[in-house]
């Protein structure tokens, strides 16, 4: 009977050495499990860094990218600023332009009218001439009454002498159209200032100053006079030392009293316009140019 249990005992045995194995190699497998698990953790926490700046790489790229793009956009609203300014420019200038050809050809029409109107009673009078020589003429030949009668020359004679003598009612109702103007200048030397040519209020005034001098430069006192004192002698003193755009009314009033005609009138208007609007721009002009 004991001879059967030492087998069995050598079978206990082997199996708490396969027990004591397994616990041992299982404590292996543990510590392998924790090791493995932290070198997961370690992984993970690289892994997440490397994500974290990957992100940030490309936030950063597309802020750059934006940042470019916002740079372009206002390079190129600079750009679209600046042609804006010198198409305003150009049409200005066109406008400028434009006003002085019309003023040119008013001015040509006026003297075609004026040479037409010069040669129609040169010819009048040239008529009435031989009208009365020819009628002279006849009473030195003896001619008969019939054909050159006392009644017709005297007649022709006092026409041709009505005819070189001013009209009672042109003398009485209408007064010489610039009673106090200065003489044209020689051909080839114009020198009455050009308004149109000022580009800020300060050459404006500038080109005021000299239209006056150009006018023979009445003093302040005689000008308050000749525009029935439209404004006072201390106002137009104050407004040729300024740089600022003087009103418009003063400016119409200051071109008359200087013998200015209706194309002077007019086109210092225009040029007082035209300024006026330019160094004064509309409310949405001024929110464009600031945007």
């Amino acid at each position: 009977m004991v001879a059967d249990l030492t087998p069995l005992e050598e079978a206990v045995q082997a199996a708490e050495q396969a027990v004591v194995v397994a616990e041992h190699n299982r404590t292996n497998a543990t510590r392998q499990l924790v090791v493995a698990s932290d070198e997961l953790r370690s992984a993970t926490t690289v892994l997440t860094i490397a994500q974290a700046s990957l992100i940030q790489e490309q936030a950063r790229s597309a802020y750059t990218v934006e940042e470019e793009a916002a740079k372009r956009a206002k390079a190129e609203l600079s750009m679209a600023n600046k042609a804006y300014m010198a198409a305003v420019s150009a049409v200005d200038r066109a406008q400028a332009i434009h006003v002085r050809m019309a003023n040119d050809l008013t001015r040509a029409d006026t003297r075609c009218r004026r040479a037409k109107s010069r040669l129609s009673a040169a010819q009048k009078q040239v008529a009435e001439a031989d009208a009365v020589r020819s009628a002279l003429a006849g009473v030195a030949g003896g001619e008969t009454p019939r054909t050159a009668p006392a009644d017709n020359v005297a007649a022709a004679i006092r026409g041709f002498a009505q005819s070189h003598q001013p009209s009672r009612a042109a003398t009485t109702s209408n007064p010489p159209e610039l009673p106090f103007g200065p003489p044209r200048d020689l051909p080839g030397h114009d020198l009455k200032p050009d308004p149109l040519s000022a580009r800020t209020p300060a050459e404006f005034v500038g080109l005021m100053k000299r239209y006056r001098i150009w006018a023979g430069e009445p003093s302040f006192r005689e000008l308050v006079k000749r525009s029935r004192k439209a404004f006072g002698a201390s106002t137009l003193c104050k407004a040729l030392k300024s740089d600022q755009l003087p009103p418009e009314k003063l400016v119409r009033a200051f071109i008359w009293a200087c013998s200015g005609s209706e194309n002077d009138l007019q086109e210092w208007a225009t040029t007082w316009r035209l300024l006026r609007m330019r160094h004064h721009p509309s409310p949405r002009q001024r929110r464009w140019l600031r945007s």
